[in-house]
């Protein structure tokens, strides 16, 4: 997608907390601070955390701050 080219990524999830409870059966790999990226969602098109899924992304942070690393 053109609009996400180079972008900085973002980690992001539905849920107010780590792990997304929504990202299983998504296909999104799960970050090791239990969100996803949304680079990769939205090249995925996922119906679960990309931006024309159009549903509610409750947690977030950059990933040059992902606290899981």
């Amino acid at each position: 997608m053109d609009i996400i080219q180079g972008s900085r990524d973002t980690h992001v999830g539905r849920g107010w907390s780590a792990p997304d409870p929504f990202s299983g059966g998504c296909g999104c790999a799960l970050l090791p601070c239990g969100l996803v990226s949304f680079i990769e969602a939205n090249t995925r098109e996922c119906r679960q955390h990309s931006f024309i899924a159009g549903k509610t992304i409750r947690s977030s942070h950059p990933a040059e701050r992902c606290p899981g690393e």
